[in-house]
């Protein structure tokens, strides 16, 4: 963890990934990796882990693979390849508070509390889908299929290679009014890589948008309709990226970073962290507008912001 000013940086654990601060909390929840003795019984699944923000009482909630806390910071919904990779909620506790009949991975939960979004990417059902679920009634609403972001941009087919693609969705995440959903396409055949999109739709109504070009790592501002990604500008396999900030509608694009990757909003919108390992081997922070001034943080890890002062 690391101050935005580069100051007080200091490790809170040494085998976490995917760092999410609790809202308006003082844990910071992050996957402990699955480790592999090879083909062996000796395999420990991945772990859900939180720990304080000075790094003390670490404790593993649950067995999973992915999380998101619930807006109030009371539970997590997760993900288990163990369980079938199905949606569930538990207390911090690790007692379940539900388990919700529903595959997918990547959970998003809404800010409103009410909905919560998984990416069903089982190539055997009849749709690689984004679904959306109501936390009280357990319905369950396909938001928008593979089929559909492939048929409203006819490049996807021509990028990835094939007329009829295969793909993933990933990076899902909420607008701050619960409104929209954006994600994260790779669309390709086989393993020949691919191209990205990243698109934005409407729960209440489906109605669907892409950005243009390549892009990856969307992320919503916590206070306006703006998203910051990264754009490849070419295929998957191209791994130099530059850090843009846009309406949801794509309009008015703006470089804020010439190379990075990943990045997230401080809680006010003003600020943009981001990964700059291809240039700094480091994290950076950025203005978002007018004129983007970035510096260079010591810290080389994935990034999340605090929503307090720890």
């Amino acid at each position: 963890m690391i101050g935005a000013d580069d100051t007080g940086l200091r490790t809170v654990a040494a085998d976490g990934q995917g760092p999410h601060w609790q809202p308006h909390g003082g844990l910071i929840g992050y996957v402990v990796p699955a480790s592999d003795c090879g083909a062996g019984p000796c395999r420990q699944p991945a772990q859900i882990a939180a720990v304080d923000g000075d790094g003390s009482d670490a404790r593993t909630i649950v067995t999973g693979d992915g999380f998101t806390w619930s807006p109030d910071g009371s539970e997590i919904a997760y993900t288990a390849l163990t369980t079938g990779d199905y949606l569930h909620l538990a207390h911090l506790d690790g007692t379940p508070a539900s388990t919700l009949d529903v595959p997918g991975s990547d959970p998003a939960w809404s800010p409103d509390g009410t909905t919560i979004v998984v990416a069903d990417n089982d190539e055997g059902n009849s749709s690689v889908a984004v679904d959306a679920v109501n936390v009280a009634t357990r319905a369950v609403t396909t938001l928008v299929t593979l089929s559909q972001v492939v048929a409203a941009d006819a490049t996807i087919a021509d990028e990835s290679g094939c007329g009829s693609p295969g793909g993933s969705f990933s990076n899902l995440g909420w607008s701050f009014d619960s409104h929209q959903v954006v994600f994260e396409l790779t669309a390709g055949c086989g393993d020949d890589g691919g191209t990205t999109r990243v698109g934005v739709v409407q729960v209440a109504t489906g109605a669907l948008h892409l950005l243009s070009g390549p892009n990856v790592t969307p992320a919503w501002s916590p206070v306006a309709l703006q998203l910051a990604y990264s754009n490849n500008g070419g295929l998957v396999a191209e791994r130099r990226a530059a850090v843009v900030v846009a309406n949801a509608d794509g309009s008015d694009p703006r470089t804020v970073a010439p190379i990075g990757d990943s990045p997230a909003w401080s809680p006010d919108g003003s600020l943009v962290v981001f990964d700059a390992s291809e240039v700094t081997g480091q994290l950076a922070i950025t203005t978002t507008q007018p004129s983007p001034q970035a510096r260079a943080l010591t810290a080389t890890s994935d990034a999340t912001w605090a929503t307090f002062n720890p």
